[in-house]
């Protein structure tokens, strides 16, 4: 239905704000131009008789691009429209022609929800979309704009808002998790890899936090990004983020001249710092030898870690592999993976040496308990002689 030229034609300012792109389509204002309007504008008339476009928003741009008036374009007056529903209608419209990115389907939903006060069971039940699915687009708009934009464009696949959600508070590590989604990093192949670091970077920030408000800023640049160093023999060390200054966390002095003063400490010289100059002051050997001994004998504290047979791998499976069953055998770094043509029902029970109790380490075999004795393999009389057999250290 064409209108006269004093109708005044304006767009929905909240339906306008939905598009990430409000620059007229190049493409449509082409196919306009060679076959005419082939759509029409749906626009519902205000209280004050001014036309409101609620579809066709970018059909409309396009023809006031090309100089059109509004007497001039084809448009479809609807009549006593709500608010709620010339928003629905407008995202319906869209949906239909697939024509709103995620993140502009977000901005819609933000419509609906904050400026028109629909709930998100509401929302579900008049869009047809999942609750999840509405929040989850709800959750992209709060990205930064340029990210919104990044996405909107399809540089940074939407996929990856979750793991950059995260990372809201931090906008530098924000800022790099989106350097690594542009470069293909192979760090963030999938959603579960970059969703991994996302909660890795959060806890290196958390630390970098508590530390910086505990050891004060950076003595050389004043920085106030510290980190602690996770190495035990570097557990007084802290590293300023920024300029790479490393320092004693007790002493506030360069690290290096601790790492001096701890090398010079172990051959028994005291070293002492005034005024710029250092003194040096020479332990007794009886003293060296002392935190020597020391040294040793808390070493032999320690428990032993491995737990080691004297038999051969060959004797401690005999029994798996009687009767020709063993199907395969897998050897990986410090992993042997086995495979049997069938279940041999007979299982191995250990015990490491304990060292603080004095319990001796054993190894010995045990039937099913659901199996008989008449069905266990070998008898259970070679099992016990094997038992026997087995001498661990």
């Amino acid at each position: 239905m064409k209108q006269g030229k004093e109708l005044k034609v304006v767009l929905n300012p909240e339906i306008e704000h939905w598009r990430v792109d409000q620059t007229p389509s190049k493409d449509l204002m082409k196919s306009i131009e060679e076959q005419g309007q082939l759509q029409n504008i749906i626009a519902r008339r205000l209280p004050n008789g001014v036309l409101e476009v609620i579809g066709g928003t970018r059909r409309f741009r396009a023809l006031q691009a090309l100089g059109k008036k509004p007497g001039e374009m084809d448009i479809k007056i609807v009549e006593d429209v709500s608010d709620v529903k010339a928003v629905l209608m407008a995202f319906e419209e869209n949906l239909q022609r697939k024509d709103l990115s995620p993140i502009e389907e977000a901005r819609a939903f933000e419509t609906m929800h904050r400026k028109l006060g629909q709930s998100i069971e509401e929302i579900a039940l008049r869009t047809k979309f999942s609750e999840s699915f509405i929040r989850e687009r709800l959750g992209l708009l709060s990205l930064p704009d340029k990210i919104q934009t990044m996405m909107a464009e399809g540089k940074v696949p939407m996929r990856y808002a979750v793991a950059l959600n995260k990372l809201a508070n931090y906008p530098h590590a924000q800022n790099d998790l989106v350097r690594m989604i542009l470069d293909h990093d192979y760090r963030v192949k999938t959603t579960e890899d970059a969703e991994q670091l996302a909660i890795e970077c959060v806890k290196s920030e958390r630390h970098i936090q508590e530390i910086s408000e505990k050891y004060g800023p950076c003595p050389k640049c004043g920085g106030a990004r510290l980190r602690e160093e996770p190495y035990s023999f570097e557990k007084d060390k802290i590293t300023c983020t920024k300029c790479g200054f490393a320092f004693d966390k007790k002493t506030k002095e360069p690290w290096k001249i601790t790492q001096i003063r701890q090398s010079l400490e172990e051959i028994g010289m005291k070293v002492e710092l005034k005024d710029g100059k250092a003194t040096l002051t020479p332990e007794s050997l009886a003293e060296v030898m002392k935190k020597h001994e020391k040294a040793i004998e808390e070493r032999e504290k320690k428990p032993k870690q491995n737990f080691r047979s004297f038999h051969t791998l060959a004797e401690l499976l005999a029994p798996f592999i009687a009767n020709e069953n063993l199907l395969s055998l897998r050897v990986a770094g410090d992993k042997i993976e086995i495979s049997l043509v069938q279940d041999s029902k007979i299982y191995f029970s250990a015990r490491r040496h304990s060292y603080d109790s004095g319990e001796k380490s054993f190894i010995h075999c045990m039937k099913n308990w659901d199996e008989s004795e008449e069905d266990f393999p070998k008898s259970l009389e070679r099992l016990h002689a094997f038992e026997q057999s087995l001498k661990l250290e």
